[in-house]
């Protein structure tokens, strides 16, 4: 246990996530509608660059993008930087495409874009498989923040995943997405400047002081010669690059948990004009990150430490306690970001959809805020209790990215084309039952493959693109909403 370091990031973490929280909490509280659903979930729609653009990096660059890239470096090398270049894509459409879409339409949820496309039923059902999808998200930020205070204090996973989980419940549910707005920017400034420190500390402290070691040492043996390579070979590049730019980009732009920080911008030009940096910002950490992975991967006394821990317990030894408390605070940071991100999108779809949407129409603005502040507190706790048994953190975040790949299609073609509610709901049960056959039977056999070698993102893309193609050709519908047809203002109900 580094005790210098271990009380450096405490007094970050304590100062920034929470500090900044109670500092907006005491001067808004004045201030009638604070507490009101969409100012908790969205800011009150009034974020700008300095908020919005740190959000929605951050909201991508959590778990996955530090501990998951560490992880999939130390097995597939360079490769894993595809996982990196398809979050890049996905941040294009959002911000070109889908989030000034979205923030036009003035809705808090994807699912309620859905319903003024499909109806109410289409909509419940995308926010129950949402719902579950950005659970599952939760559970990997979970897991990330175990593993980063696991390497530090030395506690044993689940302790440690259970300590910071507790945390994160108490940095959501203060202040919503303004304290996540605010702390934010600080966490995406200490992470930048920290991570450059940190691979130029461990460039030096490399033998021969600098990254040739790791080039060196992995094409000396034919068995990681090809960890240097970005494009490793055919079958890793379909299987893993490919497909990982397709969940992502398939995904992204239309998850709740990615969209609600467009959704609480000022306007939808805030949210283009800042694809210019979070694009940079996102791709670049990659390249970081991977090169921090490969170097654990190439020392005997860290690789043993397996994936998992290789290159945490490397930083924590070869870095200046500075260093690597600003690193590992910041990194812990940007992993609450991404758990505050889904636990409120979340909590928003099940205020929103389910609450106010199913049960109580009538409910006021402060009585959804707490149902999403309660909605939190439940799944972040149980969030916390399966986190420890995910094995692959970007191979559990693919699978899970599958599942709302077909609502991309619906949510384009509902707008531009043509919809219809009985196209949607059938093209969703399809994809998704097919998604759960590619994964839990020996369905990839009867085509000659294995769920590894063509990943599930591959299935849901093109089953959930040929059903909705086949049925709006099939049946009559109504006109996209703002498709030439219906003159850019139809917002009749989709046709049953």
């Amino acid at each position: 246990m580094n005790i210098p370091v271990l009380v450096m990031v405490l007094v970050y973490e304590f100062i920034v996530c929470i500090g900044i929280g109670l500092f907006l909490i005491i001067r808004d509280k004045r201030k009638a509608n604070l507490d009101e659903g969409d100012n908790f979930a969205l800011a009150g729609r009034k974020m700008g660059y300095a908020t919005l653009i740190p959000t929605m990096a951050l909201t991508a660059l959590g778990n996955a993008h530090f501990t998951g890239m560490f992880q999939m470096s130390f097995d597939l090398g360079a490769t894993a930087m595809w996982f990196i270049f398809g979050n890049t894509c996905h941040f294009v459409v959002l911000c070109l495409c889908t989030g000034p879409w979205i923030r036009k339409m003035e809705v808090a949820t994807v699912s309620q874009a859905i319903e003024k496309l499909y109806g109410k039923k289409i909509c419940l059902a995308i926010s129950c498989a949402m719902s579950g999808v950005t659970f599952g998200v939760l559970t990997v930020e979970c897991q990330g923040m175990g593993l980063i205070f696991s390497s530090l204090t030395n506690f044993p996973l689940v302790t440690a995943t259970i300590i910071v989980g507790i945390f994160g419940i108490f940095y959501v549910i203060i202040a919503g997405m303004k304290e996540v707005g605010a702390v934010n920017l600080v966490n995406i400034i200490v992470l930048y400047i920290g991570v450059i420190f940190a691979v130029f500390f461990i460039g030096k402290a490399l033998p021969g002081g600098s990254f040739d070691y790791v080039t060196d040492t992995l094409m000396a043996n034919t068995e990681t010669e090809f960890m240097t390579k970005l494009f490793a070979s055919p079958s890793l590049w379909f299987s893993f690059a490919l497909a990982n730019i397709i969940s992502t980009v398939f995904y992204g732009p239309v998850s709740q948990a990615n969209c609600q920080a467009p959704m609480s911008a000022k306007n939808a030009k805030v949210i283009r004009r800042s694809l210019w940096v979070v694009a940079i910002i996102n791709g670049m950490f990659g390249v970081f990150s991977v090169s921090i992975g490969l170097a654990a991967r190439t020392l005997p006394e860290y690789a043993a430490a397996g994936a998992n821990n290789a290159a945490l317990h490397m930083m924590i030894d070869m870095l200046p306690a500075p260093v690597c408390a600003a690193v590992l605070a910041a990194a812990l940071a940007a992993c609450l970001s991404s758990f505050a991100m889904t636990a409120l999108g979340c909590g928003t779809m099940f205020g929103y959809d389910i609450y106010k949407g199913l049960f109580n129409p009538k409910a006021s603005e402060k009585q959804v805020a707490w149902v999403i502040r309660i909605v939190v507190l439940i799944l972040c706790i149980v969030a916390i209790a399966i986190s420890v048994g995910i094995s692959s953190i970007v191979g559990a975040m693919n699978w899970v990215f599958a599942w709302i790949v077909p609502v991309f299609w619906l949510f384009i073609f509902g707008l531009f084309w043509k919809r219809s509610a009985k196209v949607a709901g059938v093209a969703l049960a399809v994809t998704w039952i097919a998604n759960c056959l590619w994964s839990l039977t020996s369905l990839p056999s009867v085509f000659g493959t294995t769920a590894d070698a063509v990943p599930n993102g591959y299935v849901t893309l093109i089953v959930g693109l040929v059903c909705i193609v086949i049925g709006n050709l099939c049946v009559k519908g109504e006109p996209g909403i703002w498709s030439k047809k219906a003159g850019g203002i139809q917002v009749k109900p989709a046709v049953k």
